[in-house]
């Protein structure tokens, strides 16, 4: 009997970048590696959770590159509430820019 084997992912958001490159070892290896979010409050777990319902394809943009402390950083932008429609369309798989083939 053979044994699952787990493997682990990096979140759907994050594999855009890695759609566009030729070299399938660096695909596998972006799609692959785990990534540092940059939050900037306590309320991280929120933000994150409300990132994910209303603007999931922001998420790129909270990875955490390397800084300095020699200045102030940027805090990212507030998130935006999607409407309650566009929020139930995106956990279905469902995007009006989407293409199917049939």
């Amino acid at each position: 009997m053979a044994k699952e084997q787990i493997q682990w992912a990096s979140p759907a958001p994050l594999w855009l970048h890695a759609a566009g490159l030729n070299d399938l070892g660096a695909r596998r290896s972006i799609v692959r590696q785990p990534v540092i979010l940059r939050f900037a409050a306590d309320t991280f777990m929120d933000d994150f959770v409300e990132l994910l319902e209303n603007d999931p394809a922001r998420l790129p943009d909270l990875v955490a590159n390397p800084e300095t402390w020699r200045g102030p950083i940027r805090a990212p932008e507030p998130i935006k509430p999607a409407p309650l429609f566009a929020r139930t369309m995106s956990r279905l798989g469902l995007n009006a820019g989407a293409t199917f083939e049939w």
